[in-house]
């Protein structure tokens, strides 16, 4: 599911969660979220990392999510011909898609999250995309490590098994005699769809264009690569976007 709400700053996120353990698969932030290309290489990064993939997917209507269905399908049907003809995947209408939109709920309570940003434009823009994007994905790669391994308070009306949610995911036979249905998959068969439905020289995987990105890395040697934080996140920006608007090159940016 997309989360849209962050626009204003140039920020856009995607999540994917496992409906049975409520394990978070990811939550990406990017420049944009409506890409089919970018969403499907999601897709397929968690297919590497967990080595396999789910029976079913499912999403909102949405072009963005066309990649993960088709690729999605194509990975059944190569390893099972019998599901040829058989779409993997689920279209859920209206406002049927109910866990991603809990977890945006519980985000805006995250206190890493992003609050009270200036709008930015043209190299300023950049210089705070290539800033606040990967800061922002730490932060909320936390906020998953936490979200995924914490142990909640038992509650007698939940069906579904409890427990830290990441052992569910990995180990779901020890919780309630409940089965894995991961589905295998090679390596080989997951670059043949990455290849088809979301190619690595795609634009879109590029944080900034590679002209400023040639620049930035100069600028932020000269300044000497200091970590970057939420404390130092302003400094830097400003820092930066100054070391731009005096360099001699500022003309052909």
């Amino acid at each position: 599911d997309q989360h849209n709400k962050r626009w204003r700053y140039g920020l856009y996120l995607h999540a994917v969660l496992d409906t049975f353990s409520g394990c978070i698969l990811w939550v990406q932030v990017w420049w944009m979220n409506s890409n089919p290309q970018l969403i499907f290489h999601y897709y397929l990064d968690m297919a590497c990392k967990h080595q396999g993939i789910p029976l079913i997917t499912q999403s909102d209507l949405g072009s963005e999510n066309n990649a993960i269905a088709n690729g999605h399908t194509l990975l059944h049907q190569w390893l099972d011909p019998g599901l040829v003809g058989v779409l993997q995947h689920q279209w859920m209408r209206g406002h049927a898609n109910i866990k991603p939109e809990i977890l945006w709920s519980k985000l805006q309570h995250f206190p890493k999250f992003v609050h009270n940003i200036a709008i930015v434009m043209d190299i300023s823009s950049l210089t705070f995309h290539h800033l606040a994007i990967p800061l922002t994905q730490m932060n909320l790669n936390e906020w998953i490590y936490v979200h995924n391994t914490f142990r909640s308070r038992k509650d007698r009306k939940r069906v579904l098994p409890q427990g830290r949610l990441v052992h569910i995911l990995n180990n779901p036979n020890c919780f309630m005699g409940a089965c894995n249905f991961k589905v295998g998959v090679a390596t080989s068969d997951l670059h043949f769809v990455e290849d088809l439905y979301a190619p690595k020289d795609h634009p879109v995987f590029e944080l900034v264009p590679s002209w400023f990105e040639e620049e930035f890395n100069g600028h932020y040697l000269v300044l000497g690569s200091p970590p970057l934080t939420k404390a130092s996140f302003w400094i830097m920006y400003h820092s930066l976007l100054h070391l731009f608007l005096t360099s001699p090159h500022q003309d052909e940016i």
